[in-house]
């Protein structure tokens, strides 16, 4: 049974196409790490509303990986829209 499923899963893995990272590895990491300390801090310390705590972690995320900031903030908006109309239905 086992060698009908690996040429399916073969063929569906050729079909997909990577996608390239923005940065390298420990700009990821270091991206991550310096968003989630700001999320902390703009929670814990400057009292600010979990929900644009989040927000601006987000934002820090996306321009300490090296993504262009109006890309960050275009990303931003076509997430926010694709939800809002999944939640109109």
């Amino acid at each position: 049974m086992t060698s009908e499923i690996g040429p399916a899963i073969t063929i569906l893995a050729a079909d997909t196409k990577l996608v390239e990272p923005v940065a390298a590895g420990w700009q990821l990491i270091l991206a991550a790490a310096a968003g989630i300390a700001l999320i902390v801090v703009l929670i814990t310390v400057a009292k600010l509303h979990p929900f644009l705590a989040l927000i601006f972690g987000a934002l820090t995320v996306g321009i300490v990986a090296g993504q262009n900031p109006g890309d960050v903030l275009d990303s931003f908006g076509k997430d926010s829209a694709t939800r809002r109309r999944a939640s109109a239905f």
